[in-house]
């Protein structure tokens, strides 16, 4: 049999559906010459039952939602705020869904061994572990099927992901269960897990106990911050916070030259998901209520369905949170870039041409020759001005 799943280079997500549908686990999920996870099969133990197709969100026609309604909010909990990457609302429908004796699954970093970002379960990990923004891939593995099991049983579950995570989960899953919440994200595409370790090499970074893409130490944008040992077995962390605008792995996410071919095909940037619900950061409340601007940061919030209806409704009968209704002329924007456009820097090709020289030619020479490389200087006038600015404060 052809397997057409084979065949979507330029689309396939990565989602692991294919892998989770598999009856004889004849598809893994290694790594291209890229570092984006892609299905291979094994003819050795392929029963030609064509399932991998047939799941393939990117085959397979899905049901899509639109936003019915938009809200923006944040948590009362200042601690809750702060370990969030915006306002806190999906610590408060996941406690929500904790609470009810269901389970939360979403990305957390594999410090053991290999660094990875891999999809856990509550049961696994704390939920702090799956909170904030994780600017990589993550590993599915078959956590899918982990899901379905728990739905089987009656058990409520949350499920965060990329919209294409949660597009894979449901057409894997075959039918809606009432008690499966989809939550997915404004996401801006995805760099490879392979890409971030060549960043952290290029760093002289091992040994890795923590990463924090989004820490709010001072406001709701702060230095990327990485924790680490000096060695396997020392004691005693380091701490290297990193500007985002002098960090290359920002800096070329943000330009988009690291992400999967198939974000600049994105079945779901126009705002059609699979998911109940959509977060994202407000960053557009400075034009709509710029008095209620703080730098804890707020978030915004997209009822597709009635059950993201029902979620956000428990949150506001918690008294937990601050929460209003948005008309949607203020939410639309997050939703207003056509990626596929010629004039799309989605569309660039330096990314091919990046991505190709770093596993070619190694990730310092590719940035040197693509003239990506931060100038180092610019990082220490710009912790100089810091200081300074610090010193006229006080």
């Amino acid at each position: 049999m052809a397997h057409k799943i084979l065949e979507l280079t330029e689309t396939c997500t990565g989602c692991f559906a294919c892998s989770n549908a598999c009856p004889n686990d004849a598809i893994t999920m290694p790594t291209n010459k890229e570092g984006f996870y892609f299905p291979s099969i094994d003819s050795s133990r392929c029963i030609d039952c064509g399932l991998c197709d047939k799941v393939c969100p990117q085959l397979k026609k899905q049901t899509y939602y639109s936003f019915q309604k938009a809200f923006y909010g944040w948590s009362t909990n200042d601690e809750v705020r702060k370990q969030s990457s915006s306002g806190g609302l999906f610590f408060g429908m996941a406690k929500m869904v904790l609470d009810e004796g269901g389970v939360v699954y979403g990305s957390s970093f594999n410090y053991e061994g290999p660094l990875r970002l891999e999809c856990h379960s509550t049961k696994e990990v704390e939920l702090t572990q799956l909170m904030r923004s994780k600017y990589v891939q993550s590993y599915m593995g078959y956590a899918f099927r982990q899901i379905r099991n728990d739905l089987r049983i009656g058990q409520k579950v949350l499920f965060c992901g990329t919209p294409c995570q949660t597009a894979g989960l449901k057409s894997y899953l075959k039918k809606d269960f009432e008690n499966l919440y989809l939550v997915d994200f404004i996401c801006h595409g995805v760099p490879s897990m392979d890409l971030l370790q060549k960043h952290l090499d290029y760093l002289g970074i091992k040994h890795v106990v923590d990463i924090n893409f989004r820490p709010k130490n001072r406001s709701w944008v702060d230095d990327f911050e990485i924790r680490y040992r000096k060695s396997a077995t020392g004691e005693g962390n380091r701490l290297r916070r990193i500007p985002w605008e002098y960090d290359e792995y920002f800096c070329l996410f943000e330009a988009g030259k690291t992400l999967r071919r198939s974000c600049r095909n994105c079945l779901y940037c126009n705002g059609m998901r699979a998911s109940d619900t959509t977060l994202a950061d407000f960053w557009g409340i400075n034009k709509y209520k710029p008095e209620q601007w703080d730098a804890k940061g707020q978030s915004l919030f997209f009822a597709n369905t009635h059950k993201g209806e029902v979620l956000i409704k428990k949150l506001l009968d918690s008294q937990e949170y601050v929460i209003n209704e948005l008309p949607a002329e203020y939410a639309h924007y997050v939703f207003g870039q056509d990626r596929k456009a010629a004039d799309s820097p989605y569309q660039s090709r330096v990314r091919d041409e990046f991505l190709h020289d770093v596993f070619a030619i190694g990730y310092l020479k590719a940035l040197k020759k693509n003239g990506l490389k931060t100038n180092r200087l610019s990082v220490l006038k710009y912790r100089i001005k810091g200081v300074y600015k610090h010193l006229i404060k006080r």
